[in-house]
């Protein structure tokens, strides 16, 4: 009995160690009450960095699979990204940073992040590099697309490879099937409704013209 209950210990101690010695360079917060700040250590307790951030909290590619995550940090009101080991990717000088959720993140690509500052608005993956420049004073995930405003006032749709879409002609523009499900059946095809140049009218999916734009 003895020795099933010391090989036992041993086993346990050696799966802890293996997962920290796995581990090694991963970072976990802490938090420092006095300061009201938080702070980062590694697994085996050596602090990374000293409890600085207003607020910490991490992004996942996917929920079922953690290995593919990033850190949101916030310091001075500002925010950053760090990677698993702690490092910036992105120094805390973003006004957001924020994922792709809902609908169209099953879409689009699960390693995109929305990041802005002064007004511009970019997108990154989870390693802070640069998929689509901050030319942009607004983004937004629409159906399978990005819907994007650019700084002439136009808004477009970029597809999941950050093509463009629909061009950026419109004052605004929207996308809908109409579908009756009583019927269980299409009463109306896929189609886009848009303003433009201050007119609005209807397209097909392919932006031929259902409906002018005209008064």
């Amino acid at each position: 009995m003895k020795t099933v209950i010391l090989l036992a210990i041993f086993c346990t101690q050696f799966l802890a160690f293996h997962a920290v010695s796995q581990n090694r360079d991963a970072v976990f917060p802490f938090e420092d009450y006095r300061k009201c700040y938080t702070g980062f250590k590694n697994a085996i307790g050596d602090t990374v960095h000293e409890a600085k951030f207003l607020s910490v909290y991490p992004i996942y590619s996917n929920v079922d699979d953690r290995s593919n995550y990033c850190w949101v940090v916030e310091e001075g009101g500002r925010f950053g990204l760090l990677n698993p080991k702690g490092e910036y990717v992105l120094q805390s000088q973003y006004d957001t940073i924020f994922r792709i959720d809902g609908y169209s993140r099953r879409l689009l690509d699960k390693d995109w992040l929305m990041i802005g500052a002064n007004g511009r608005i970019g997108v990154i993956d989870y390693k802070g590099k640069e998929i689509l420049p901050s030319d942009y004073q607004h983004i937004e995930p629409y159906e399978r697309w990005l819907r994007a405003r650019n700084f002439d006032g136009k808004v477009g749709l970029l597809d999941s490879l950050l093509q463009i879409d629909v061009p950026f002609e419109f004052d605004e523009i929207y996308f809908d099937v109409a579908y009756n499900r009583s019927l269980d059946t299409t009463v109306f095809h896929p189609h886009f409704y848009a303003k433009k140049n201050g007119y609005f009218g209807l397209m097909n999916a392919d932006l031929s013209p259902i409906l002018p734009f005209v008064v």
